[in-house]
C-alpha cells in the first residue's frame, strides 16, 4: 500500500534515543533483567536460556532493545572458517 499523504500535511517529530523503559512485559522484561545483571556480554542463545525464552524470541527482543538504545551488539567475527556468535550487553549509562 502506498502512502498518498502529501508531504506538507505530514507531522514530523523527533524520536529520542533515550526513551524511558516503560511497559516492558513478558520476554522483553525477562531479557532486560538479564542484560542488567550481566558482568560480561552474552550470545543470544545464552541470554535466551538465562531468561527462559526461545532463541528466536530473544533475537527479536534484543533487536527491539537495541533500537531503543538499551542493548549493544558486539560482532563476533570469524575464527578460521567458523563464525563466532555476536555478543550483547546493556548500553552503558542505562538503568
Amino acid at each position: 500500500m502506498s502512502d498518498t499523504t502529501p508531504d506538507s500535511t505530514r507531522k514530523h517529530h523527533a524520536v529520542s534515543a533515550r526513551e524511558p523503559l516503560t511497559g516492558l512485559t513478558g520476554a522483553h522484561a525477562a531479557i532486560y533483567a538479564e542484560l542488567v545483571g550481566l558482568t560480561e556480554p552474552l550470545t543470544v542463545a545464552e541470554l535466551a536460556l538465562a531468561a527462559g525464552v526461545g532463541h528466536s524470541t530473544a533475537g527479536r527482543v534484543l533487536n527491539a532493545l537495541e533500537k531503543r538504545g538499551v542493548a549493544v551488539r558486539t560482532p563476533g567475527g570469524h575464527d578460521e572458517p567458523r563464525r563466532v556468535p555476536d555478543r550483547r550487553r546493556r548500553q552503558r549509562g542505562r538503568r
